[in-house]
């Protein structure tokens, strides 16, 4: 029988929870939404849903399940997900492999092997790390770069690469701020309304039990938006950071870009019909240029995690 247990840290008060399976995700464990850290020693089978407000940690594989967590998300076993399920992180997300998985990173998405027939998304970067490092079939969006050993294949498997500032991220940003901006006019009736109440309480000594009620709700009312408002701002921040940086996206291949690529940058778009070694492609002046890979200068400096 598989096993499951749930502990606080032991550093100290603030520490997330850890809840842990000894096993598989599966009809034994059921879905798994935790306040905390989520780590399963096996795979999570199809069909199955874990969400953690921390970290996820997964020894084995993921097959076409649901995750998501506000933290990071490492995936030992690799991604093989069937075209169904969906992974989000808002951290990096790390694993050995992708195949015909959908994925999201409000980060980074880092893989060991080959990101195979799979729609990734990635705020900042996509790597596929060494010379296993693959990208073929699917959809790849990254903010800032892509990084891999071969791009496509001999077949021509249709991939595409976008980079820069893809639409869904000016959306976001734009409905980021609208949140601000809606939050902090909130917060600013909420303190108002507090106000005029610690008026009266001043004014005439004590309060009615009715207007200490409010006084209440509205403190509570008052706590929630801050909390709010301190989660947006950091989203906008990360936002406004990748389409800043988005400016200089590139794509670096250390081995072979293959035919059937096809990479948009920005406003221009490229179609590889022949295969190209060790280069790196950015955009200038509304081109896609190709240059020799430099690798003083790789995007995969992201730090083992």
């Amino acid at each position: 029988m598989k096993k499951s247990s749930s502990q606080s840290g032991k550093t100290g008060a603030g520490t997330p929870a850890i809840h842990r399976i000894e096993g598989d995700v599966n009809l034994s464990t059921g879905n798994v939404d935790f306040e905390g850290a989520v780590h399963v020693d096996g795979w999570v089978r199809d069909g199955f849903v874990i969400k953690a407000t921390q970290d996820i940690k997964i020894g084995g594989g993921v097959e076409a399940a649901r995750l998501h967590a506000g933290g990071k998300i490492t995936v030992e076993g690799g991604v093989q997900a069937h075209n169904k399920g969906f992974i989000s992180a808002e951290g990096d997300i790390i694993t050995s492999c992708i195949t015909s998985g959908k994925v999201r990173s409000n980060k980074n998405v880092v893989v060991t092997g080959a990101i195979l027939h799979s729609e990734v998304f990635a705020l900042n970067k996509i790597v596929a790390r060494g010379e296993r490092g693959l990208i073929a079939g699917g959809l790849l969006r990254a903010g800032a770069g892509v990084e891999a050993h071969t791009i496509g294949s001999h077949l021509a498997t249709p991939t595409m690469i976008e980079l820069g500032v893809v639409p869904e991220i000016q959306e976001d940003l734009i409905n980021t701020r609208a949140e601000i901006v809606a939050c902090r006019r909130d917060l600013d009736q909420t303190q108002k309304a507090i106000t005029l109440i610690q008026r009266e309480m001043r004014e005439q000594s004590h309060l009615s039990q009715k207007r200490e009620s409010q006084l209440y709700r509205l403190y509570m009312t008052l706590s929630g938006l801050l909390e709010r408002l301190a989660a947006i701002s950091e989203k906008e921040e990360d936002l406004s950071a990748a389409v800043s940086v988005s400016g200089n996206a590139e794509l670096a291949v250390t081995g072979s870009i293959l035919p059937g690529v096809k990479i948009i940058i920005g406003e221009a778009t490229m179609f590889f019909r022949d295969e190209m070694e060790h280069v790196r492609l950015f955009e200038e002046e509304g081109k896609i240029v190709i240059a020799p890979y430099d690798q003083a200068r790789p995007l995969s400096h992201i730090a083992d995690k």
